[in-house]
């Protein structure tokens, strides 16, 4: 890996068009017009080709993606949060507002789009007064105590299995004919039978 902080600027842009697709090669030199030798700085660059990217795809088909978002099955919640914050971080939200509006806007995400219904009976009162990262840990909080009483449950089923296993080998062994004395045997000496 090449530390681009000590490349000069043109080394540094070598770098950029190296791991660019010919079509944003494109989009620099046709649509920005943006010449090889240029003396805008990568991030510059980069910032130009995220915005263009950005206008490509339609603000109502994000918002749609954005409000439409669903835990998948299986997913965990870190997981199924970070692609609700990179949807939203693609779509200017709440249109320049403060930060209120977009924490209100990603914990209704959240409370529609997570899968367990337990979790979001608790988290319907919560909403309006906890903030964005309360309610996280929230979810957190229940997927980790779910885990673990799932784990403890199924700990529970082997150990309840094991006892009941312990309690018919016993109940076996109290059941079982006691076996016969063994036969006694007379000593040919004494004509008498011995232990």
């Amino acid at each position: 890996m090449i530390d681009l902080s000590i490349l000069t600027l043109s080394k540094q842009l070598i770098q950029l068009r190296k791991c660019l697709s010919p079509e944003m090669l494109h989009v620099l030199r046709s649509h920005f017009n943006i010449p090889d030798d240029t003396a805008s700085s990568v991030q510059e660059v980069l910032d130009m080709l995220e915005a263009h990217v950005k206008d490509q795809m339609n603000e109502a088909l994000r918002r749609r993606e954005l409000f439409s978002c669903r835990q998948a099955v299986g997913e965990k919640f870190d997981e199924y949060y970070v692609r609700v914050k990179g949807l939203a971080d693609a779509l200017d939200v709440c249109k320049g507002q403060d930060d209120t509006c977009y924490e209100m806007q990603i914990k209704q995400v959240i409370m529609m789009g997570v899968r367990d219904e337990q979790l979001i009976q608790e988290l319907i009162p919560n909403i309006p007064t906890l903030s964005l990262d309360e309610i996280v840990q929230q979810c957190y909080a229940f997927e980790v105590a779910h885990t673990t009483a799932s784990v403890i449950a199924s700990h529970e089923k082997m150990i309840c299995v094991t006892s009941q296993y312990k309690a018919n080998k016993k109940k076996q062994k109290t059941l079982a004919p006691a076996s016969p004395p063994p036969p006694k045997e007379t000593c040919n000496n004494c004509l008498r039978t011995h232990e």
